[in-house]
């Protein structure tokens, strides 16, 4: 069974963002979404409106932050191009 993982990535400014550990509220670079609890317990803070996808295993966040590593790769690219 994959370890749970408490961790949101905000779909406004792209950020994956992870709870650790119980209390560890982190909170977006734009601050639209928020995580809190660690293995715990899950609470999610958020803007009106906010939207956000849910990331609940080690194999999604790992998935999600290759997702992130490539789309900033293709950012730099394209900047330097």
């Amino acid at each position: 069974m994959p370890e749970f993982q408490n961790a949101a990535k905000c779909l406004h400014c792209g950020d994956i963002i992870v709870s650790r550990y119980r209390h560890d509220f982190v909170t977006c670079s734009c601050g639209d979404v928020s995580v809190d609890g660690g293995a715990e317990y899950v609470k999610r803070s958020f803007m009106p409106g906010a939207q956000w996808e849910e990331i609940t295993t080690e194999d999604e966040l790992l998935a999600a932050q290759e997702q992130a590593n490539r789309k900033e790769q293709e950012t730099a690219q394209e900047d330097h191009a």
